[in-house]
């Protein structure tokens, strides 16, 4: 198995398996303090202590190269007036700066000719470009005043044929202008293939479903979307180019992996074929990719005894033995934890993870016995090899690693370190020892640390303020609170005291009462509640569960710093809150504005948002939020309510709604954008739950449990007594999917019973709309789109792209990927709901015209 313990992340799958990952995340770190106050600088001058080089992270540094390296060739291409290419011109790269190229054209020795190119420029070409477009090889007019005469021009010439023998060109994915680093060119969506933990010699193709400074967040493809879930970094070896695994042949294979349902082999066969084909439009740059190391010959037999470093529990060290000789390159290995079944897994012998016999005795790290090593006996190693009759390894055997100490790595050195049993969770940890080539580590944000042994080449291994830099959430130490924020939040004996040590303040209304207080009791995040088109729901269950008590102003400060680092885009709910908080004409005069910043890749966006200053105004500010987020109500408040919102939104999120709810689910909520007054509930009894297919794989894959359910007008409608309805004040600009609510209960069932219908596809249903979706405004499209869970988070892009109802119904799939840039996975479920919406229009509305 590879040494960056990439094992799988299950997809959560339960409100009620979210709140236990969201328990044992506080258990990591309890501390309300936001990732964003922590400073590594103030951090290092408390403890005392030196972050580890930079340069000790090779994986790092390789991420932030732009793929081109000095001493590349490429082709500069000259235009006329008219911006028409007349020629090009080969130069070396001599500087690399960002996206700047210093660049020497190349010529003889006597003509030195430097220019400074951008990348993005559009002038610069891999080699060959100009000869498949008939554009000849000609000298700048810049170069060819330096070159003077005819016969310098020819030398010219002569040494651009010496440089295109000599050296390398430029990779056409560096000059594409989709960015200038990896963290930049690899997008969602992308497709690569991965080789399975613990067997190189299958593999299967996986989904990028998120790039974190090039540490790749994977998922397996699969029918049902339920695949494993795994990190690895962009640059490992298990990561291969699309068909790699096709072209390499035996003992090279695709093998599919697990699934939550059985499918037989021409289902799988047929999504591998689908993948490799969507793979070919959306495939990970193959420049970006590491080659296959070449491992170097063992000289193992079966029997032989080493010592291994756990792959799941990088905290032991087990005693293993070669179980299985493959081929001169490869082997397999077995350990027999105590307490545990054996594992198996096949490697080489350049694996860091492997250790000589006696490495562990060298060192002073303990090592575990086998789970045939009698109990109530000290382990003895030697005892054991002379018990089973097997031979030791020795350190000739094993591949020369370079040192920790020599790669820069030191005692007491504080690092970022991926938690080795929460594969999404990064912790600030410390150097404890230097093993030869293994570093052991503690995680400061544990309160009772388990040293973790990595190699010192790991890339689960990070440098300081990686995570802020590439807007990732980091656990912070357990036994550290930023002083700034200690300092600040005060408590409510000494507000009592500063309001009766100030003179007069005894007449002041904001001594008077609870309303006008300046402190903020405990604030919760309902992390199960409906979290809208702009919150990730993953994002929010991984914070604090809870923020304050403390002052108003600096718990609100902290809520909507939560807030904003939850969402997709943090940047553009940034922004939206600043919009639509600034144009409201109930902000009271009293609320003061704050600074705050949103951290999206390389761009910041800064913004300032009014925040209540007193008691009172703390409900009104939660709720302004939910509003402009259009997330449920209860998301924030001052009780813990898990599962049971009392606007029942955690039971509606599962099936489908109307166009004027927010949720889906047994019941639906209906709400105007005044307030939190005005809720319409309606209890909607029986349901399906149905499999997600892809559109495109329809045809090949049919699951067995999808059927075209019947419809019954009995399910829209209720009797009035199950009804509840609380008036309240109604937006003033109604849009036209909205002004049909009242009357969906009478007029669909009607509808129905007097159409006939076309039948619907296989396992399509129409969509619930109150209105004619062509006829749809922009608003309304968005209103809509923002109802339906599945698809929320599209809802602000539509909007942005003035999708009106024809041009929604005119979306399929290749136009969503291509021209609205939606990563496929993402694109396939909005272009099934929109084929669905489409359904709903020509049986509801096209068979009435």
């Amino acid at each position: 198995m590879d040494n960056e313990q990439s094992q799988a992340v299950q997809p959560v799958e339960a409100d009620e398996e979210t709140d236990s990952s969201a328990n044992k995340a506080t258990e990591i770190s309890e501390k309300p303090p936001s990732d964003e106050e922590f400073e590594w600088e103030e951090y290092l001058e408390e403890t005392q202590t030196e972050a580890v080089p930079p340069s000790a992270f090779y994986h790092v540094e390789k991420s932030l190269e732009s793929g081109m390296e000095v001493g590349q060739i490429l082709e500069v291409i000259h235009h006329n007036e008219e911006n028409v290419p007349v020629g090009y011109w080969i130069a070396k790269i001599v500087t690399i700066c960002g996206p700047l190229l210093r660049l020497r054209y190349v010529a003889q020795s006597s003509v030195s000719l430097e220019v400074w190119k951008e990348i993005s420029s559009g002038n610069l070409q891999p080699v060959g470009w100009s000869s498949q477009r008939s554009i000849p090889l000609a000298p700048s007019q810049e170069l060819f005043n330096s070159l003077k005469e005819e016969s310098s021009v020819a030398e010219a010439k002569k040494a651009v044929e010496e440089a295109l023998l000599t050296c390398h060109s430029v990779p056409e994915e560096a000059l594409e202008g989709e960015g200038y680093t990896a963290i930049d060119r690899i997008k969602q969506g992308m497709k690569v293939e991965v080789l399975h933990d613990g067997d190189p010699f299958s593999g299967w193709v996986a989904t990028v479903l998120e790039n974190v400074g090039g540490r790749l967040q994977l998922r397996y493809d699969t029918p049902d979307c339920s695949g494993e879930v795994l990190w690895l970094f962009y640059q490992h070896y298990r990561l291969r180019p699309l068909d790699w695994i096709y072209h390499q042949g035996t003992p090279w294979r695709y093998k599919n992996p697990n699934s939550s349902t059985s499918y037989g082999e021409a289902e799988w066969a047929a999504l591998l074929e689908m993948s490799r084909d969507d793979a070919r439009h959306s495939q990970l740059p193959v420049s970006l990719l590491l080659p296959l190391p070449n491992p170097d010959t063992h000289h193992f037999v079966i029997g032989m005894l080493l010592e291994v470093i756990h792959p799941h529990k990088p905290h032991t060290v087990e005693v293993g033995h070669i179980s299985r000789v493959i081929s001169p390159q490869y082997f397999e290995v077995t350990i027999k934890p105590e307490g545990c079944e054996a594992l198996k897994w096949i490697t080489y012998m350049n694996d860091p993870l492997l250790l000589p016999s006696g490495f562990c005795k060298e060192h002073n790290l303990t090592l575990s016995a086998p789970n045939d090593w009698p109990k109530n006996n000290e382990f003895n190693v030697e005892d054991y090899a002379r018990s089973t009759g097997s031979l030791f390894t020795g350190k000739d055997m094993f591949t020369v690693h370079e040192s920790s100490e020599e790669i820069g790595f030191t005692v007491g050195n504080k690092l970022e370190c991926v938690h080795s049993s929460y594969l999404d969770k990064i912790c600030i940890a410390t150097v404890t020892k230097l093993c030869g080539h293994l570093v052991v580590i503690e995680l400061d944000s544990e309160l009772e640390p388990v040293p973790v042994i990595r190699p010192a080449t790991s890339q689960d291994l990070f440098p300081m303020g990686w995570c802020q830099t590439n807007g990732y959430s980091v656990q912070l130490p357990a036994k550290y609170s930023p002083k700034a924020k200690t300092s600040e939040i005060t408590t409510s004996e000494e507000t009592r005291e500063k309001s009766a040590d100030s003179p007069g303040t005894t007449d002041t209304p904001s001594s008077s009462g609870n309303q006008l207080s300046m402190w903020c009791p405990r604030l919760y995040i309902n992390h199960c509640c409906f979290t809208g088109p702009y919150l990730s729901k993953s994002k929010v269950a991984k914070q604090s569960q809870s923020v304050g008590p403390g002052s108003v102003e600096l718990v609100l400060r902290e809520v909507l710093a939560m807030t904003i680092n939850a969402a997709y885009i943090p940047t553009r709910a940034l922004r939206e809150l600043e919009r639509s908080v600034n144009e409201s004409q109930n902000i009271p005069s009293s609320w003061h504005p704050m600074v705050f910043k949103a951290k999206f890749k390389r761009y910041t966006t800064t913004a300032n948002i009014p925040v209540a200053t007193t008691a009172n105004g703390v409900n009104d500010f939660l709720s302004l939020i939910c509003q402009v987020l259009q997330c449920c109500p209860n998301l924030w408040s001052t009780k813990s309510t898990g599962e049971n919102c009392p606007f029942l939104c955690t039971s509606q999120m599962l099936t489908q709604a109307n166009p004027s709810s927010y949720f889906r689910g047994r019941g639906r909520i209906a709400s105007n954008r005044g307030g939190r007054g005005g809720l319409i509930y309606r209890r909607k009894r029986g349901g399906r739950k149905r499999l997600f297919v892809p559109i495109r794989a329809n045809r090949l894959l049919q699951p067995k449990s999808l059927a075209t359910p019947t419809y019954d007008a009995s399910e829209d409608i209720e009797d009035d007594d199950e009804c509840e309805v609380e008036e309240g004040e109604e937006e003033e600009n109604i849009s036209g999917s909205e002004e049909g609510i009242a009357s969906f209960r009478e007029e669909l069932p009607q509808k129905r019973r007097r159409t006939e219908y076309p039948d619907a596809s296989p396992g399509l249903e129409p969509a619930a709309v109150t209105s004619d979706p062509l006829q749809w405004t922009v608003k309304d499209v968005e209103v809509y789109v923002a109802s339906q869970p599945a698809i929320c988070h599209h809802a602000v892009r539509l909007r942005e792209q003035e999708v009106d109802g024809r041009a929604f119904l005119l979306l399929n799939l290749p136009t969503l990927v291509q021209n609205l840039g939606l990563p496929h996975s993402s694109a396939v479920s909005l272009a099934q709901h929109i084929c669905r919406v489409k359904l709903a229009h020509f049986m509801y509305y096209r068979c009435d015209a």
